[in-house]
């Protein structure tokens, strides 16, 4: 239980990978603040997380919104007084009949608005968490990029290589402005992962994508969460500035 007494903050997190990352950091022993738009599956998850650990709480939130996100940062800091943890995971990678759109047919709208939720919504949170984590002296930070932010959008789109490469830059100065103030900020990029985000993809893509993957497999939300939860421990003081890939051996650096 080496995160009790620690706020967590997971964003994304009704289902799919962020609600495996909340799940996980519950059984770590954190208060654990679940942030998403969906509000039917949000209140769903929360409601089974419950009938295990009552330490968890849901908001119902458009991470790129920015008055959503001030409003939702004040209401953590009334009721809790800190944020120990962020775990920046929402996310969207739009699709039509399966397939993600050409960079020549894509709409300013569409780019705008991946780009709103997936870089700006982790700026955002990020930026109203960091005084808290400050205050405490003590914080973790860790953003989810993809497969597709450290090569191409093979199957994901332009707007969500681009959105997913920000973060990672972004997340690099987190690392070097905060560090002195015993705040961390990492990546986590994976890549096929079983999820609502993957079947929105074609099977035959998914099919062709996974045969390419050197251990032969798509990879497992819980997979992904544990990652995400060491980095959010004390033991991981030292990874600073890092993205860590969980591929499969598709990517290697």
């Amino acid at each position: 239980m080496e995160l009790s007494n620690r706020i967590a903050v997971v964003t994304g997190a009704a289902r799919g990978i962020g609600a495996e990352i909340a799940s996980v950091l519950l059984q770590r022993g954190a208060y654990v603040i679940l942030l998403d738009f969906i509000e039917d599956e949000l209140a769903k998850t929360v409601e089974n997380f419950k009938k295990q650990n009552s330490k968890v709480e849901s908001i119902v939130v458009d991470v790129g919104n920015e008055q959503q996100v001030i409003d939702t940062f004040k209401f953590i800091k009334k009721k809790f007084g800190a944020v120990d943890i962020l775990v920046n995971n929402a996310g969207i990678s739009p699709k039509f009949n399966g397939k993600s759109i050409s960079i020549h047919e894509t709409p300013l709208k569409e780019w705008e608005r991946v780009l709103n939720v997936n870089l700006t919504g982790t700026f955002l949170c990020t930026r109203e968490c960091l005084p808290l984590m400050k205050k405490g002296n003590w914080g973790r930070i860790v953003n989810l990029s993809s497969l597709a932010g450290r090569t191409s959008g093979r199957i994901a789109g332009s707007h969500y290589s681009a959105s997913k490469s920000g973060v990672i830059g972004f997340t690099r100065t987190i690392a070097s402005e905060y560090a002195i103030f015993g705040i961390t900020a990492n990546c986590v990029a994976p890549g096929r992962i079983e999820s609502p985000m993957s079947k929105t993809a074609t099977e035959e893509a998914n099919k062709r994508f996974i045969d390419s993957v050197p251990v032969g497999r798509a990879g497992e939300v819980k997979e992904v969460a544990s990652l995400v939860s060491y980095l959010c421990t004390e033991d991981a003081g030292y990874i600073n500035g890092a993205t860590v890939d969980i591929n499969g051996g598709m990517f290697m650096s």
